[in-house]
């Protein structure tokens, strides 16, 4: 899949905006992973992964019962992200990591994000 294209923006929220569309176009979406805040509050960076980042964290307490049974999680540990950054006003996008560990999704639909 197609990462999106690093260029420049006059806010954070139109970055992530087009960062979502891109990646509704092309079979994938996007979730905030962390941000990063300055000392006076206002946001300096924004991860974003792949909705299908992360791993399944099972919450039963019981160890025996430690696997993984209709969980319905669409997690696939997808390394795929980007770092939107500020500097001087304009917020740049950035690809950390190109790649993804699954296929295209064929209908946005299969992302709740969209």
């Amino acid at each position: 899949m197609i990462p999106p294209p690093e260029i420049s923006y006059g806010d954070l929220g139109t970055a992530k905006k087009s960062v979502q569309l891109w990646a509704r176009t092309h079979g994938y979406a996007m979730r905030t992973q962390r941000r990063k805040f300055r000392k006076n509050g206002d946001i300096s960076k924004a991860y974003l992964q792949c909705d299908r980042g992360g791993q399944y964290r099972n919450s039963l307490q019981d160890e025996s019962t430690r696997l993984r049974h209709n969980t319905g999680s669409r997690k696939t540990n997808c390394p795929f992200s980007v770092v939107v950054t500020e500097s001087d006003g304009q917020w740049q996008v950035m690809v950390r990591d190109p790649e993804h560990n699954h296929d295209a999704s064929i209908h946005a639909y299969a992302h709740p994000v969209h």
